[in-house]
């Protein structure tokens, strides 16, 4: 089995990258692995054809060794395109992957850009012999949405966290400021803005409590101001990405938040229940499948800032309650699968589309 895996993450031509060495991961489990980034930055038109024409060559460079190939790709917009066409011309098998919630009703109203991705996802979901999602969220709205599909065609398949790093928090008594963490890319549908919105109103009642949020995007600049504008950046940290000591990060809070308007999985969820963090997040991703209300964490609606800053004033003043969640959202994110499986469902469910 030849695979062509077409990515959207830079980060997988990177050596030593933690992208890097999951394709080497990926890279054992076949005869061949291609990797193809499609690169928007010359144009979304340009990145497209180049991608096509990559693509195609590694496919006619392989098509007598007798093995079937394998296209895998990353998303079902402007890279699921390229595989379809490419299954359209040389008859090649294709895994479609959703890794967020397209059908969620702030996704389409995000941008344009967006409306025309779920015209160009509707139209070659069905073109696809399996696809994969991260959640069973999505498996069932993308079954509603395209009545046409087998649901056997469509696995759930969680991205693989690699809970070994994050290890159990000693509970100690606390003299400083009581720190809610954020790790999340500065992006629109992060919703940060809410979270900060919300920390105002608990800064107005708990005055000993900090707010770090690790990450970076292009609302950073506008974060910045607004917490300003809030006169709670004296309490607020932006603290930038942090790959390489992000498990400190954790360890010096009490609490994580995640506040999103929609989420495929939300892999920082999982590293922050590892780490033994009661959990706020809102009703996004794998909240109600591994996330639990009241059990391993706690969810709240979307864009809901009066739940969140009661959820959060509920941690903050009821130790009992944290030590529940803590102990239970550690137990939660150790029972998850481990490496070797992950990698062995991922190889089965590629010789499956490949019909091997």
């Amino acid at each position: 089995m030849i695979v062509i895996m077409l990515s959207r993450d830079p980060e997988v031509m990177r050596p030593g990258s933690a992208a890097s060495r999951r394709m080497d991961e990926y890279r054992s489990l076949c005869a061949k692995f291609y990797v193809l980034v499609f690169d928007p930055r010359r144009g979304k038109f340009t990145a497209v054809r180049d991608l096509y024409t990559s693509a195609r060559e590694a496919i006619m460079r392989e098509q007598g060794s007798g093995d079937k190939i394998l296209i895998t790709a990353q998303d079902p917009f402007e890279v699921g395109l390229v595989g379809a066409l490419l299954k359209q011309r040389f008859g090649c098998s294709l895994e479609l992957q959703i890794h967020t919630d397209l059908l969620s009703p702030f996704f389409k109203a995000e941008s344009l850009k967006n409306k025309i991705r779920l015209l160009i996802a509707r139209r070659i979901l069905p073109k696809a012999d399996c696809i994969r999602v991260v959640s069973e969220r999505i498996k069932n709205s993308v079954l509603l949405w395209v009545p046409a599909l087998d649901p056997r065609r469509v696995r759930v398949q969680p991205i693989f966290v690699d809970t070994s790093k994050f290890g159990h928090k000693e509970v100690a008594f606390r003299s400083g400021p009581f720190v809610f963490v954020a790790v999340s890319r500065l992006s629109q549908e992060k919703n940060i803005i809410l979270l900060l919105e919300a920390f105002r109103e608990v800064l107005r009642k708990e005055k000993n409590v900090h707010l770090v949020i690790v990450g970076d995007g292009p609302e950073r600049k506008n974060l910045g101001r607004a917490a300003r504008a809030m006169v709670i950046q004296n309490a607020v940290e932006f603290v930038g990405w942090q790959a390489e000591n992000l498990a400190d990060y954790y360890a010096s809070a009490e609490c994580y938040v995640l506040t999103s308007n929609y989420e495929g999985y939300a892999r920082s969820v999982i590293e922050a229940m590892a780490a033994s963090l009661p959990v706020i997040m809102t009703d996004v991703g794998i909240a109600r499948e591994i996330v639990k209300d009241n059990i391993n964490g706690l969810i709240v609606p979307v864009g809901d800032v009066h739940a969140l800053v009661s959820r959060m004033l509920w941690v903050m003043r009821d130790e009992a309650l944290r030590t529940t969640l803590r102990q239970n959202a550690r137990i939660s994110a150790l029972q998850l699968t481990s490496k070797e499986a992950y990698l062995k469902t991922t190889k089965d469910a590629w010789e499956f589309c490949c019909h091997i």
